[in-house]
């Protein structure tokens, strides 16, 4: 991913977890800030950060606390989006993310492909599809019952989240034509407009 990230520069990881992609961005040069929804997630990150150059925040999922054009990249990687939880939802938050990365910056994101993912899913484990919205997938997550809903993506859908948001394409391609052992999984590198 390194030949479509700016060689340099200020990079905003959203949904950073723990950290691992921040860290990792960090080490390869880059001014890195990371945001979560989830407060344990983002003092974990703090936590292993201490000595680090790493920024964490915690955010609410709906804005982002920086300045229009701030940084010079984002990325949305390991199916962030996927748990954005409408279609209006996620057109309006990669339109959040737009604001806050340059003209001419990249929006990187990963997005689990609908067709090559779900026939790898037991039928057993899921709960329920299609609800509340085409695309969306209830999955039994353990043996208490626990349910996840993420939403599964066809390469029409997330080109219409690009071009909805005006964003050109630089490129979509599956994570096993990016050297990666598994291919069910989209990810798309894309520029907000000048």
């Amino acid at each position: 991913m390194r030949d479509y990230l700016p060689a340099r520069g200020k990079l905003l990881v959203v949904g950073c977890g723990a950290g691992r992609e921040a860290f990792a961005l960090d080490a390869l040069g880059y001014e890195v800030t990371g945001v979560d929804v989830s407060p344990s997630m983002v003092a974990a990150a703090r936590m292993r950060s201490a000595a680090g150059r790493c920024d964490f925040r915690i955010v609410d999922g709906v804005s982002l606390p920086f300045t229009e054009s701030e940084f010079d990249a984002a990325t949305l990687w390991s199916q962030v989006i996927s748990n954005v939880p409408t279609r209006a939802e996620r057109l309006r938050f990669v339109a959040e993310v737009s604001r806050v990365v340059r003209p001419g910056g990249l929006i990187s994101l990963s997005a689990h492909d609908a067709e090559l993912t779900l026939g790898a899913i037991p039928a057993e484990r899921i709960a329920g599809r299609n609800y509340p919205e085409d695309g969306d997938v209830s999955i039994r997550e353990d043996k208490e019952g626990t349910v996840r809903t993420m939403h599964y993506f066809t390469e029409v859908e997330l080109n219409e989240l690009r071009t909805a948001n005006g964003l050109g394409v630089r490129l979509v391609a599956h994570t096993d034509e990016l050297g990666e052992a598994w291919g069910n999984v989209f990810v798309i590198v894309a520029e907000v407009p000048a």
